[in-house]
């Protein structure tokens, strides 16, 4: 579910990531991590074969993990440098429009979501 407060925290994350001057692997990991704490995105799994809603979920599971076990892996680098390449294109073209500096732009779209989170 959406919140004000977790896409204002997101938003922050991308522009965090757009603020550097050049994304490295590091950068997005740092970014997926943030991304992650601040609930920008959640992973649900519904229960199926394999998965038993029964077990106590403190149980500790053999070595290879047991038939329970559910692995997700989920790769959001792709959706991160495509964010990262279109608000990096977005900030550029709007600073040469105003006529002022990247930093300007992004300080003012921070500001924005912040105002707009407290609505």
């Amino acid at each position: 579910m959406s919140t004000p407060a977790t896409s204002r925290e997101a938003a922050h994350v991308l522009l965090d990531a757009v603020s550097v001057t050049e994304v490295s692997p590091d950068a997005a990991a740092l970014a997926y991590e943030r991304l992650v704490e601040v609930g920008a995105f959640v992973v649900q799994v519904e229960q199926g074969q394999g998965l038993d809603s029964d077990g106590d979920p403190d149980a500790e599971l053999p070595a290879d993990g047991g038939p329970n076990q559910v692995k997700v892996n989920i790769e959001l680098s792709n959706l991160l440098h495509a964010n990262y390449m279109t608000l990096d294109w977005l900030i550029e073209e709007l600073a040469h429009a105003r006529n002022t500096t990247r930093d300007d732009i992004i300080i003012a779209l921070r500001e924005h979501l912040d105002s707009v989170a407290a609505k």
